[in-house]
């Protein structure tokens, strides 16, 4: 192929995608996103409505963090580095000690160091309820 047939095909593409986009081809009242029972609740905003609760890999699509004390299993596993065995390792340790106070007392679950712990750092908060 020529380059400048490659120019015009993009171009072309591209139009066409912004036609779409602003002809409400892709209204957003069609996009609704996964639930999962019992996952976080989602933080409300002025401008976007949300559903009342939205599973851990959606709060953190959204760049909302998932709180320690109310999270699932299937949420904490959505979390770099945790997998569904750390998941349930912290479950455990919140219901033996009680709330998180803080986001570094995740370091009290065994197998999360401080390497694992900043890896998750951002995308983690505690609320206290």
């Amino acid at each position: 192929m020529k380059p400048h047939f490659l120019v015009l095909l993009i171009s072309f593409l591209l139009a066409v995608g912004v036609l779409f986009f602003h002809s409400g081809y892709f209204s957003s009242s069609s996009f609704t996103p996964a639930l999962s029972k019992g996952s976080v609740r989602a933080e409300s905003s002025p401008n976007v409505s949300l559903p009342e609760t939205l599973s851990g890999g959606n709060l953190m699509a959204l760049g909302r963090k998932i709180d320690l004390n109310r999270a699932t299993a299937e949420d904490l596993a959505a979390l770099p580095t945790i997998g569904p065995k750390t998941a349930e390792k912290i479950i455990a340790d919140r219901k033996a000690r009680g709330p998180f106070q803080k986001i570094e007392d995740l370091m009290r679950v065994k197998g999360i160091k401080e390497k694992k712990f900043e890896r998750v750092r951002a995308f983690i908060s505690v609320e206290r309820h």
